[in-house]
């Protein structure tokens, strides 16, 4: 991941820095936002199978396939999706195929600073936690509001007939060969997966549930910690000082020690993800491929991603912020 809001904002982000540089290419995805903003947050969609629904191993095959075992997004993948898009509403499809590559970059850039900041523990518990600090800390850079005055809706409205098209189009291109009869009801299932995502996002400002949990996991011994790390602390109670400074990493394929910050990294994204539209937009007005196949080994080149070493003693910062959250009871 990173978590919905923040690819959110990253997204809309790029999207005023298109529309500066190209208020034509700006407008073609501002008329199709709804679309784009699917494109942002779709490939995790899988992961949100209904429990009990029996929609668990399809939607886990689509994810296989969209991403490789580190957690990035698949070129081949990509290139499918990129390849399929064909015919009439070129420009709404352009919008969703933008919004995909968008969730890619932001992947390709938080990842390495998430794993800097938590290590690749079996227990998600920390990473979860970073997430949450990661949103709560970009809604305030980016957008000038607390999180929990923000609202998923701002940014996506669940409206099945304009994006079911898409979302066919997403299925066939990561459905497994031996699944391909059944790719309307993965559609569906895709869908429905989508709603339970939302849903259960908009719960992670709820301080009644987050309470409830908070006792819950005091009682079974941190078993809930996976689950309650996914709300958002209050700011108040939150020191955010360790995402407002700079810090030292060294890139793998130089051995260079760089400095970063979250918000530096944010830009970064926004700005590789603009130049991607703007380009893209002058191919589809031209009538070529949207992303060839030679841009797409550009923006998914593995050696343009910098990964972070990790530091333990950023770790235990983490694990300190995380373990007074788990025990502080929520404001009413």
């Amino acid at each position: 991941m990173p978590k919905e809001f923040t690819h959110f904002l990253i997204a809309d982000k790029a999207l005023g820095k298109a529309k500066a540089e190209n208020a034509e290419a700006g407008l073609c995805i501002k008329e199709n936002y709804n679309l784009f903003m699917l494109g942002a947050i779709l490939c995790d969609s899988p992961y949100y199978h209904l429990p009990f629904s029996g929609s668990k191993g399809s939607l886990l095959a689509l994810s296989k396939n969209i991403h490789k075992p580190c957690g990035e997004i698949d070129s081949d993948f990509f290139q499918r999706l990129a390849a399929a898009i064909t015919g009439e509403n070129m420009e709404a499809y352009f919008a969703f195929l933008c919004g995909i590559l968008s969730h890619h970059i932001a992947d390709r850039n938080f990842h390495p600073f998430i794993f800097y900041f938590t290590g690749k523990d079996s227990d998600p518990s920390r990473h979860r936690f970073l997430e949450s600090l990661i949103d709560l800390r970009l809604m305030r850079v980016m957008a000038d509001k607390k999180i929990c005055r923000a609202s998923l809706a701002d940014y996506l409205s669940l409206e099945k007939s304009t994006m079911l098209p898409c979302l066919h189009m997403f299925v066939k291109a990561s459905v497994p060969p031996a699944m391909k009869n059944e790719t309307a009801a993965i559609t569906e299932k895709l869908w429905k997966a989508l709603r339970f995502e939302i849903f259960l996002s908009s719960l992670y400002n709820n301080r009644v549930i987050l309470k409830a949990l908070i006792r819950t996991n005091k009682l079974l011994k941190a078993r809930f910690s996976p689950f309650v790390t996914l709300f958002y602390p209050e700011e108040s109670s939150c020191d955010l000082s360790l995402l407002n400074s700079e810090f030292s990493y060294r890139a793998p394929s130089s051995g260079e020690e760089r400095d970063a910050s979250l918000a530096s990294i944010a830009e970064k994204t926004a700005e590789q993800l603009s130049s991607a539209i703007i380009l893209a937009y002058k191919n589809l007005k031209d009538s070529k491929p949207i992303f060839d196949k030679e841009s797409i080994n550009k923006l998914f080149n593995k050696r343009d991603q910098e990964a972070f070493e990790l530091r333990h003693s950023d770790t235990k910062a983490i694990d300190t912020a995380m373990q007074a959250f788990l025990k502080i009871m929520p404001q009413d």
